[in-house]
């Protein structure tokens, strides 16, 4: 789910200023997990994707 937020992110054209705001309004996916490498949030790692996906 997390590529395919990032993916959408890209499509629609939002920088990732935006894509930040935009996950900023969501509550329970800025705790650190383990289901993503080095225990990133969920917004951290849809973000570091935003930037994979950009380059």
């Amino acid at each position: 789910m997390a590529e395919l937020d990032a993916a959408y992110f890209h499509l629609y054209g939002l920088s990732r200023d935006d894509a930040e705001y935009i996950l900023s309004t969501f509550k329970g996916i800025h705790e650190a997990t383990p289901l993503f490498p080095k225990n990133r949030s969920t917004a951290e790692h849809i973000l570091s994707l935003y930037d994979e996906f950009g380059s």
